[in-house]
């Protein structure tokens, strides 16, 4: 809850600014700086109320919002679309590369895998680096994966990331604000949709201040047919 009213709290400052601003006299850029800045922080705050709901009453996401096909692709240029202000601020450039034809099988809580996503690697990303995602398809499966430099994961912390409230000794250590909620939210929304998900933390390691950083990665293959279940 916390979270949810600093996130409402930037989305207003920005509309009062720009309520304002109709008054007066604002030039473009400002008003896309801000109209970005309330874009951004609308995904989060719909994240948050997601990642709410699936904590109070995961039943909900299970039995009440039901599959239609999707455009994964499309959602995660979406959600790159809502994180250009914040990239460009932290001199992080994103990258896409390869593509996906195949709509899958998904529920309306997928919109928010890219957002949790990007978000962590956005997050945790030095300034000045680079995010890459990959994706691929076959005939029997649908693969994304996004790598970053983040901060280092031993590898019993690689194991245990996608538990509940687990954080890595390193990103503690950067301040930056969080719960260990975020990739668990990822493993749920992966294991509904009976994608598998896995992360790599490269063992070539560099430190930036007191923090050590490597390559971390996290892969995520779909099923292009997902199997049936009672």
């Amino acid at each position: 809850m916390h979270e949810l009213a600093s996130v409402n709290s930037v989305i207003k400052t920005s509309a009062e600014t720009l309520s304002k601003s109709a008054k007066g006299n604002m030039d473009r850029q400002a008003i896309m700086h801000h109209a970005d800045i309330i874009l951004e922080n609308s995904f989060q705050f719909s994240t948050q109320l997601d990642i709410i709901n699936y904590q109070l009453n995961p039943k909900y996401i299970l039995e009440v919002e039901k599959f239609d096909k999707r455009n994964l692709f499309g959602k995660f240029h979406k959600a790159i679309l809502s994180f250009r202000r914040l990239a460009k601020e932290r001199d992080i450039k994103i990258s896409v590369n390869g593509g996906l034809t195949t709509l899958i099988d998904s529920k309306p809580v997928i919109d928010t895998l890219p957002i949790l996503i990007l978000d962590n690697a956005l997050k945790y990303s030095p300034k000045g680096c680079h995010i890459d995602i990959d994706f691929d398809e076959d005939g029997n499966r649908i693969e994304v994966e996004v790598s970053n430099t983040g901060p280092y994961l031993t590898p019993k912390e690689r194991e245990q990331i996608f538990t509940r409230g687990c954080r890595g000794k390193e990103a503690i250590k950067t301040q930056l604000p969080g719960h260990g909620f975020g990739l668990n939210f990822v493993k749920f929304i992966c294991d509904i949709h009976q994608a598998q998900v896995s992360v790599q933390s490269s063992d070539s390691t560099t430190k930036i201040g007191d923090i050590i950083y490597s390559e971390f990665k996290i892969r995520i293959v779909f099923p292009r047919q997902m199997k049936q279940q009672q």
